[in-house]
């Protein structure tokens, strides 16, 4: 159930705390009082799409949040297993900010997620019933769900979430392996290909400090060469 909704910013609304009880809740009003904000607010939250222009005017954003208490076994636990987002408790907190760039940031357990999670996750939280909404019964997502329920099958569920999580794990593992077998493979060719060039050149010990003397004989080659010259003529003269 929907516990409660905290809308800052959106649309005519300031700010605004609601709390809700079990059992069935009525908002009252008169018209334009605001109420359908509310909900346009909620299925916001709940990942439809939402544009710049529901932004309070003047103000640089907007958050709706949410806090949703879900029983143990709901079918909302496996996405949120799925989606690998941890909880402690069997609430739910929904956020999601909407900007004036036109983009928004999303969070379930203010874990950052994608619009299309919140909404998968929506769509198994809050049915709305209008003329204009969806309904679950013609949301093919939840088909499978609704076939569990009424086949008692919970325990079969559980299970094979189990089964197809460790499934999910090993592959992972086994893709993380594969990626590494051929880095090291990578690295051992290069390390070959830098011991073929060491072999073909045959270094000899202390070799690098006779090199070191060659190359500054030979940087120096034409200062040896001039002075040798004029010792040779300072010889001859003599």
């Amino acid at each position: 159930m929907l516990k409660t909704l905290s809308i800052k910013n959106f649309a005519l609304i300031n700010s605004i705390d609601l709390e809700f009880s079990k059992g069935l809740n009525i908002i009252t009003g008169e018209t334009g009082a605001g109420k359908s904000i509310i909900v346009d607010a909620l299925m916001v939250l709940l990942g439809e799409r939402a544009g710049p222009d529901l932004i309070r005017q003047g103000e640089p954003k907007s958050v709706i949040e949410g806090t949703f208490q879900i029983n143990i076994d709901h079918s909302a636990w496996n996405l949120i297993h799925l989606f690998e987002i941890e909880s402690d408790s069997e609430e739910i907190i929904l956020r999601r900010e909407l900007n004036l760039k036109g983009t928004s940031r999303c969070f379930i357990n203010d874990s950052p997620v994608q619009v299309s999670q919140l909404k998968r996750l929506g769509d198994l939280l809050v049915d709305f019933h209008g003329q204009h909404e969806h309904q679950s019964l013609l949301n093919r997502d939840s088909h499978i769900n609704i076939l569990d329920i009424i086949s008692n099958n919970e325990d079969e569920t559980n299970k094979y979430t189990k089964v197809y999580d460790s499934q999910k794990d090993l592959i992972e593992q086994f893709r993380t392996l594969l990626s590494k077998e051929q880095s090291l493979r990578a690295k051992e060719n290069s390390l070959k290909f830098e011991l073929e060039g060491i072999e073909k050149i045959k270094p000899q010990i202390d070799e690098d400090k006779v090199l070191e003397t060659e190359l500054k004989v030979r940087e120096n080659f034409e200062l040896l060469l001039t002075l040798s010259n004029q010792l040779q003529e300072m010889l001859s003269e003599s």
